[in-house]
């Protein structure tokens, strides 16, 4: 599922959201760079340049203009922050909170000569590697005083698994204030974790042109990049302190999680200025009208949380009234956080419908509704989160009658609790190539909230551990050119043995489930769903749907390599649609 990015000037702009009653305005933040991480144009396929691009691990953004590039641009974040990148050639464009002769333990150290391959010198620019040190910007000078509702955002990747890195905000009076940011690995579309104390949000900015590998800078691969986002009310809400009033001094990096990675930081800016939405209570509500209608809890002041939340107290309220008797749906499907939705007659009333995690981790309620009652619709984000989101207010809504088809599995090829790390244990997890999805109900994984595709049609997936979970059709030991063929006998490497519950890799015959002790019988307007991915290049496979009178049908069905953000094919005959359901946690290689 795609990520919309809203493009406004940056430096110094001064924006109005939709729902707010006061403008903002950014200042962009000078950060003392100490790395030439990105690429910019005539740096690319020069890695013994001792005054050329590095990269902080096997990757680079690409900042070239062309169409995927993050600096074709002014760019604008979630909460509607602007901000501004380095995107000439030359300058140092990154802070870099890391040792690059480290990263993925000492995979990437610099060459000692230069040589001519794609893994460059330690160059004149970085008189030292070791820069997990404290890295500080000094910002006294800009005179930047924090209001009651400041915010101050940062644009960020973390390489290889990702990880977290402290935020020191020191004042000039001597205070300052620690936040944590996190993020996920930088390669996929993976969503953050959920923000930490004083961080008001924490999404995925969007997926950029990245370079191949390491110092060539050649273009090929794609790269997430998150935005963090700290503001005074949550840290006055977190116990943190109360920061407005006092001027910024200066900014620090600091104390990455994982040794094993490199941090960038490539942008920052400063937004005060702004005050909670128009509709922050329910006597303000904003009136909506069928159809989809813009909102955002940026902000959000309310204190109490919904029958069916988690802390959701950052709230916002619309008000409909209902044109007729009838089913009514409100949802807010593809919002990139957590939200829920509860839906009352009155001010202070009872809930009549609330529902948390409907599509994904978003949400979908649907009530009953009498012509003429107004209807006021809360929207709020679990455990404080906060963002944009699409309410769609639907009155005529679907309803369905779904049905779960129990298939016949005959893979263990997804990660269950307590499977991970146990490569050859001869009843464990196996993957069907180099990676397996990870099911722990975390953020970002495929069992995180209700799993639900195109028109809302729910999935169920195996989640129990030691279960076979997956159609395979393949042979593992055949995959990549036969890179992953199961061991012989155990060896404590991340490749495991052939387990007991496989008596035979080949799968590549047909794979049979027999459903007729479902007793289903299709209609004219029935819809099977099928969730699959397909390794190593993607490609197609064939699915037949037999019936009881001796007919069937076959159908194609395909998709891209699984790695990535990468839409499928066009559907084929009889096929109503092909699209990505979306980008989740993984594990890293193999078996393990």
């Amino acid at each position: 599922m795609g990520t919309n990015i809203r493009f406004v000037r940056a430096a110094a702009a001064v924006a109005l959201l939709a729902g707010t009653t006061a403008y903002a305005t950014d200042f962009s933040i000078p950060l003392s760079y100490n790395f030439n991480g990105m690429v910019h144009p005539g740096e690319s396929g020069i890695p013994d340049d001792l005054n050329g691009y590095r990269s902080i691990s096997d990757r680079g953004l690409m900042i070239d203009g062309a169409v995927g590039s993050l600096g074709t641009a002014p760019i604008v974040g979630a909460t509607g922050i602007g901000y501004t990148i380095v995107s000439t050639a030359g300058p140092l464009d990154i802070v870099h909170l890391g040792n690059r002769n480290l990263v993925d333990g000492g995979t990437w150290t610099f060459d000692l000569v230069p040589d001519g391959d794609n893994i460059g010198v330690q160059p004149a620019w970085l008189p030292n590697v070791d820069q997990t040190v404290p890295q500080t910007t000094n910002v006294a000078a800009l005179n930047l005083t924090l209001d009651s509702t400041a915010e101050v955002g940062f644009l960020y990747q973390i390489s290889n698994g990702g990880g977290s890195f402290q935020v020191m905000l020191s004042f000039t009076d001597s205070t300052s204030v620690t936040l944590t940011l996190r993020g996920p690995d930088w390669f996929g579309t993976q969503s953050p974790p959920a923000p930490g104390p004083g961080v008001s949000s924490q999404s995925r900015l969007g997926t950029f042109n990245g370079a191949a590998a390491t110092d060539s800078g050649l273009p090929g691969a794609t790269l997430n990049v998150v935005e963090g986002v700290v503001s005074v009310p949550r840290m006055v809400a977190d116990g943190l302190g109360n920061f407005a009033g006092k001027q910024l001094a200066s900014i620090t990096f600091m104390n990455q999680s994982n040794t094993r990675a490199s941090n960038a930081i490539i942008a920052a800016t400063v937004r005060t200025g702004l005050g909670p939405p128009a509709n922050d209570n329910c006597a303000n509500a904003q009136v909506i009208t069928p159809g989809p209608n813009a909102g955002g809890n940026l902000r959000a002041t309310g204190t109490a949380a919904s029958p069916c939340g988690t802390g959701d107290n950052a709230d916002v309220w619309f008000r409909y009234t209902a044109t007729g008797t009838g089913r009514l749906e409100a949802r807010t499907c593809g919002a990139g956080f957590d939200t829920t939705i509860a839906v009352y007659t009155s001010c202070g009333g009872s809930a009549i419908a609330c529902n948390d995690n409907g599509c994904g981790l978003a949400s979908r309620v649907q009530w009953q509704g009498t012509s003429g009652q107004a209807y006021l619709i809360r929207v709020a984000g679990n455990n404080a989160a906060t963002g944009l989101f699409t309410l769609t207010l639907d009155t005529n809504p679907a309803i369905h009658t779904d049905a779960a088809l129990p298939l016949a599995y005959n893979f263990n090829g997804m990660v269950h609790n307590g499977e991970a790390g146990m490569p050859d244990n001869p009843d464990g997890y196996r993957s069907i190539s180099d990676r397996g999805l990870a099911l722990d109900g975390a953020v970002g994984a495929m069992d995180a909230g209700m799993l639900v595709g195109a028109d809302f049609m729910p999935y169920t997936i195996e989640r129990r551990a030691a279960h076979l979970d997956i159609v395979h059709l393949g042979d593992r030991n055949t995959v990549d050119g036969g890179s992953h063929i199961f061991d012989l006998a155990p060896d404590g490497d991340n490749t495991g043995i052939q387990p007991n519950w496989l008596p035979n890799t080949d799968q590549t015959g047909p794979q049979g489930s027999d459903l007729t002790t479902l007793g289903a019988v299709l209609g004219p307007n029935s819809r099977i769903g099928v969730l699959f991915d397909i390794s190593n290049g993607g490609g197609d496979f064939d699915v037949i749907l037999g019936f009881t009178d001796n007919t069937s049908v076959t159908l194609s069905l395909n998709g891209p390599d699984w790695f990535g953000d990468q839409s499928p094919f066009p559907a084929g005959l009889g096929v109503a649609l092909q699209e990505q359901l979306g980008v989740f946690r993984a594990t890293g290689n193999v078996d393990q």
